[in-house]
């Protein structure tokens, strides 16, 4: 397993793209795999094999995690193994209370539909040792690894920070079988705390790549940047471009929201919303409709793709979503009203709570609207605004040190600029830490 940690702006979705080319170039009969976690990464990744290729070859094969993971493991090999065919995939929302999500998972395969996020461990139990299998099931599992080793040549990751544990332990098997397994990631970026690729590199020190060069920052952020990450992994500017960093005080300014506005940032982003400012702008998964479309799903003995389904939990939601905001009910008054006490299990009566006191809280029309360092991952402007709270503040001014999600936070926050980076200190924030400390580690870096 070769591995290649890249950092912000270091160009990986191109130095990938020429890795598949130059694999194909060899001329082997086999199967290239490329995979990623979102769409548009994905997207992005065919653009550039187009500009090359202009139509890509069958053998290259480019999709996300999940399309892999059931098209190439899940939905031909699973069933041979569990005698458990699924029918459709769901991507529905689900509860953040693990019990409950765990729960929604189960009632939706019981169903014959698999949800997305249990791909991973489906497809580790495709390849690796489940315990409970039976001897039969081994056998037939050491002649499906043989199958799949015969056509699968190499298997490119990219966004390899996303890999979780389940994932993880799949590479290392296909690894083990003889396919050669490539990824490119930032283990700085893994604002999940999977750490998946962090174990990796570890495991597989021998066989990692740092990459140091970063094509988007100015050298102000690098260094400040630098700070924060291990030496191996600082990054410098191949074309010493400079740009502009500094730090503002909320204090300093006559309305914190005039000035931002004012200022047109390209990007603007926090750790996450307080009673200031407001993320909710981003795009909502519609939790409540959601959770109807399993339930009556699952009473009807139905699928929640179907038409009649979806009709009802639409109308149902909306009504649910009336009697709070428009006739003042409760949740819980207008669950009672719309759905017979005792009609629906407990746990399936607390996730439709959660999901329609989600729906319904208001939001403040005076909060300042931005975006969240997570939404923001991946993206870069010329003129950004990072906004420290004191969730993140310990960080910045390294009182912790800990490699945890937060601090994959601070170092997306610093990174998506390449010309000027406003630091804005807030009023809470200054009380709390002071004004002089910032001054100091800013200063010192500029």
């Amino acid at each position: 397993m070769k591995i290649d940690a890249a950092g912000a702006g270091a160009g990986k979705t191109t130095k990938l793209a020429e890795k598949i080319i130059e694999r194909y170039r060899q001329g082997k009969e086999e199967n290239i795999y490329c995979v990623s976690f979102t769409n548009a990464s994905v997207s992005i990744i065919v653009e550039k094999l187009k500009e090359y290729y202009y139509e890509i070859p069958e053998n290259i094969k480019v999709s996300t995690i999940h399309s892999f993971l059931n098209s190439e493991l899940i939905a031909p090999y699973h069933f041979l193994l569990y005698k458990k065919q699924f029918h459709s995939i769901s991507n529905v929302e689900l509860s953040h209370v693990p019990k409950y999500k765990t729960s929604q998972i189960s009632r939706l395969e019981r169903r014959g539909c698999l949800h997305v996020d249990a791909f991973t461990k489906k497809a580790k139990y495709v390849v690796c040792e489940k315990s409970g299998d039976k001897k039969q099931q081994k056998i037939d599992r050491e002649k499906i690894c043989s199958l799949i080793s015969s056509y699968m040549g190499v298997i490119y990751v990219d966004e390899a920070q996303d890999i979780d544990t389940e994932f993880k332990q799949v590479l290392i098997k296909l690894d083990e079988l003889g396919i050669d397994i490539e990824l490119i990631g930032d283990p700085k970026q893994d604002l999940k705390g999977r750490g998946g690729l962090v174990n990796l590199i570890t495991e597989y020190q021998a066989d990692v790549r740092y990459i140091q060069e970063c094509y988007r920052c100015p050298v102000e952020h690098l260094n400040f940047s630098n700070k924060y990450v291990l030496e191996r992994e600082q990054q410098f500017s191949p074309e010493n471009k400079t740009g502009i960093l500094q730090c503002i005080f909320e204090s300093d300014l006559i309305d914190i929201g005039i000035f931002i506005n004012e200022k047109n940032y390209d990007l603007k982003y926090i750790y996450q919303k307080d009673e200031q400012f407001d993320t909710h702008f981003k795009l909502s998964k519609d939790p409540l409709f959601n959770e109807l479309r399993i339930i009556i799903s699952d009473y009807e003995d139905g699928s929640i793709d179907d038409i009649s389904t979806i009709r009802q939990a639409s109308k149902l939601a909306y009504e649910l979503i009336s009697l709070v905001t428009e006739y003042n009910y409760t949740q819980k008054a207008a669950i009672s009203k719309k759905i017979p006490f005792g009609s629906i299990q407990k746990d399936e009566y607390a996730r439709l709570l959660e999901a329609l006191e989600s729906e319904t809280n208001e939001v403040d029309g005076n909060k300042i609207t931005v975006r969240s360092i997570e939404a923001i991952k991946g993206l870069e402007e010329e003129k950004c605004l990072f906004i420290v709270t004191p969730e993140i503040a310990p960080y910045l001014l390294k009182l912790k040190t800990d490699m945890n999600k937060m601090m994959a936070s601070l170092y997306v926050a610093l990174t998506r600029s390449q010309k000027e980076l406003d630091i804005l200190v807030t009023r809470k924030v200054e009380e709390q830490f002071g004004r002089e400390v910032f001054e100091t580690i800013l200063n010192a870096t500029i």
